[in-house]
């Protein structure tokens, strides 16, 4: 950068930086937006977990039920 004055060093050092700056935030804009994926992907797990446990406890409370109407019918 010899030769060039003062105004010149100073508006490349100004230039860099700017795009450093920038370089910055697109790799925080990107990083934040596969954290949102991730969010979502352990969210829809979660609803998908939550929904086949409720789905199972269904099932054995009416599996308890009929056992229970069994016993009781061959009591009778």
């Amino acid at each position: 950068m010899s030769g060039l004055s003062g105004y010149q060093r100073a508006k490349v050092r100004l230039a860099n930086l700017a795009n450093t700056q920038k370089a910055i935030s697109d790799a925080a804009i990107n990083i934040q937006g596969q954290n949102n994926q991730y969010a979502s992907a352990l969210s829809n797990m979660e609803a998908q977990l939550g929904t086949q446990a409720a789905q199972r406890d269904l099932q054995g409370r009416i599996f308890d039920m009929e056992r229970l109407d069994k016993a009781h019918a061959a009591r009778q």
